[in-house]
């Protein structure tokens, strides 16, 4: 599935683009898939399963220093230490939102989804080589990427 032409991952980027903005005041760009990848290691991840009607499953990958700077911005901690546990609480907060967007454009009036918690740490979904789009952003200079697996989700987004 080519994620260029799929009204899924169009959707994914407004609510990505939408949530940064709004939360931290920050501008995304959509990218293509970077020559440079960001180093695994400085990356934080979470993950969040889609339970209905459409099952599968949202992964955010964002860079430690990019969370560190957005929350400075939205706790206004300047030079302190902010612990990981409270960056992967932001990221978890920042996907909850994304997912509820994306969720809302592809559901039908009449329906209702329901949503998982967000995990971090956990192997996703998009690990296990299943189909998945995946898109690219940059943010304040680093690559954030965002994953949606699972067959009936991507199914969706044929069809929305």
């Amino acid at each position: 599935m080519n994620p260029e032409n799929n009204k899924l991952s169009e959707i994914m980027s407004s609510a990505l683009e939408e949530t940064f903005e709004e939360m931290a005041f920050l501008e995304v760009c959509r990218v293509q898939v970077p020559d440079d990848p960001p180093d695994e290691g400085g990356l934080l991840r979470v993950s969040l399963l889609v339970h209905d009607p459409f099952p599968g499953e949202l992964c955010l990958a964002a860079p430690r220093s990019l969370l560190t700077e957005m929350a400075r911005i939205l706790f206004g901690t300047e030079g302190e230490s902010i612990p990981d546990e409270t960056l992967l609480d932001l990221q978890a907060e920042l996907l909850n939102t994304i997912a509820g967007r994306v969720m809302r454009e592809i559901t039908p009036e009449e329906a209702t989804f329901r949503l998982g918690l967000p995990e971090t740490g956990a192997q996703s979904l998009s690990d296990l080589n299943c189909e998945a789009i995946k898109c690219h952003f940059s943010v304040d200079e680093e690559i954030v990427s965002m994953t949606v697996s699972g067959d009936a989700l991507l199914a969706r987004a044929e069809t929305c």
